[in-house]
């Protein structure tokens, strides 16, 4: 029962203890000079969006200096009518997929934005360049709104820390807990371009962590040192209240054994 526990508490770690990074996309879309296809929405969350129709992508390029663990926590959208089928790829390969909202009001649902939740799991990103598209497959001929995605990073903490130079003018205006900030793009190091990323399944990551306390306690474990374990496993970004609900489930279902 224990090491059920042990692999949850870690799970949880994984995908909690990451830096929020915001990125809007209508920055990445005047990047590439698209400005004719943004615009004003009050409700967006930096009073803009993207516009994309069936057939196009929009692609935000990533450099890191080391290896990451990453997660794509969600993408911000709106529409106004049939639902949409959107795909989303990392170096050309293909790590998620959603569905856009339904539903029209007369233009009315532009302003009212829906959130697609994670996309895949969390994974180790190999430094050098990395290229995130959106891909819109199907739409109807409104095509869809795109206001910002968060990513999740395990070491940076900003977008100007993980966009490529191209993205200058997103990078001189990124945001890092709504403190702007800027980089001379002079010091930016040229990065690799690199294949498709190194999948490392989170199950993957909690075995070898594991094996190395296992290796490092010649002791058996045993439920009585079971809330040291969880202090040594947890973080601050934990989601506590989940660990505590997991827990009095196991406890109640072995009360009535």
């Amino acid at each position: 029962m224990f090491r059920q526990i042990l692999q949850l508490l870690m799970m949880i770690s994984l995908s909690s203890g990451l830096n929020d990074i915001t990125i809007e996309f209508e920055d990445i879309a005047k990047d590439t000079s698209s400005v004719d296809r943004i615009f004003m929405r009050s409700k967006a969350h930096g009073k803009k969006t993207a516009l994309i129709y069936t057939g196009e992508t929009i692609e935000i390029d990533l450099c890191l200096d080391e290896e990451e663990v990453f997660l794509i926590k969600k993408i911000v959208y709106s529409t106004d009518g049939y639902p949409d089928q959107v795909d989303v790829y990392l170096n050309n390969r293909l790590v998620g997929q959603f569905t856009t909202h339904s539903g029209t009001n007369w233009g009315h649902l532009w302003n009212e934005f829906h959130f697609t939740g994670a996309l895949g799991m969390a994974f180790n990103l190999a430094s050098g360049q990395h290229k995130f598209q959106i891909y819109l497959r199907s739409a109807d001929i409104y095509g869809v709104e795109l206001d910002y995605v968060d990513f999740g990073f395990s070491k940076s903490s900003s977008a100007a820390s993980v966009l490529c130079p191209n993205h200058d003018h997103t990078i001189s205006v990124a945001q890092s807990n709504k403190v702007p900030v800027s980089v001379n793009l002079g010091t930016q190091k040229s990065f690799k371009r690199q294949p498709a990323p190194t999948m490392i399944r989170p199950s993957d990551i909690i075995a070898r962590e594991m094996q190395k306390y296992e290796e490092q306690e010649a002791t058996d474990i045993n439920d009585d040192s079971l809330d040291d374990y969880i202090q040594l496993y947890s973080t601050s970004k934990t989601d506590n209240f989940l660990i505590n609900r997991m827990l009095t489930f196991l406890e109640e279902g072995e009360s009535k054994k």
